[in-house]
């Protein structure tokens, strides 16, 4: 005797949604694009002119190199505290 076959109906499958992962690879593609765009346009700036070199003094030469002295930018500790608050001295009573 013969086993009667059955047909399997497959059913197509669905296409898969977008989640929350999706929207987040979409945003991080967009943030990488417009970092691109941003670092082309700042290395575009600087044209293609190359600085001019510093001048040093020469190996040997009478006069050696000597930096200018900078003034500090920030005054020494307790010098500039007078002048930011002047109320400081008089007593409120």
């Amino acid at each position: 005797m013969a086993v009667p076959t059955t047909r399997v109906r497959v059913q197509p499958a669905a296409k898969p949604r977008n989640d929350a992962y999706t929207g987040l690879l979409f945003i991080s593609f967009l943030a990488l694009v417009i970092s691109a765009i941003l670092l082309f346009l700042d290395y575009n700036q600087y044209g293609t002119t190359t600085p001019p070199k510093p001048t040093l003094a020469q190996p040997g030469s009478s006069t050696p190199f000597i930096p200018a002295e900078q003034p500090p930018t920030t005054p020494p500790a307790g010098e500039g505290e007078k002048d930011k608050n002047p109320d400081k001295d008089k007593n409120p009573m």
